[in-house]
């Protein structure tokens, strides 16, 4: 090597430090990165709120065949199903599908009780049926499939046998 000829060493291939030396900007990259990360975590919480959880079917069933249909208890206030009506009881199954017949929600009756004017009334809730599907069938105890629009089961919903 000639005196002329700069020799290159690692240390003069690396980042040049000292006062007239660019600064790095690590601490803005950290910053955006941080709040790109806050904004997603937000994001996913809000579509979580609203669509995650899904809604809360509820409603009742009212048994009015009071000739030979219904059987109060001794203690005049609950009920339950009897003759052709026996699988109406507390415990039966609720079922909710969307419009393509795939099951969505289930849930149970709750036990009978009495009313007078009504005759036995089960109310039921399924929570975290799914929203968005427009048309939903309720059937209870294999008795057939009753349609409502998404608009009519956000409400509670009523259904008779008799």
């Amino acid at each position: 090597m000639t005196p002329d000829t700069p020799e290159f060493t690692l240390t003069n291939l690396t980042q040049p430090t000292g006062p007239g030396a660019p600064k790095r900007r690590t601490g803005l990259l950290a910053g955006l990165i941080a709040g790109s990360v806050v904004v997603l975590v937000g994001l996913a919480v809000g579509a979580y709120v609203l669509f995650g959880r899904g809604m809360t079917v509820s409603g009742v069933l009212v048994l009015t065949d009071q000739s030979s249909g219904i059987q109060v208890g001794q203690d005049g206030s609950t009920c339950t199903g009897t003759g052709a009506f026996q699988d109406i009881t507390g415990g039966a199954t609720v079922n909710i599908t969307d419009a393509g017949s795939a099951t969505v929600g289930l849930g149970a009756l709750d036990a009978g009780r009495y009313d007078t004017t009504k005759g036995c009334v089960f109310p039921w809730k399924i929570s975290g049926v799914p929203g968005g599907k427009g048309f939903y069938g309720i059937e209870v105890a294999h008795r057939g499939i009753v349609k409502f629009p998404e608009a009519e089961v956000r409400k509670p919903v009523s259904l008779t046998l008799s």
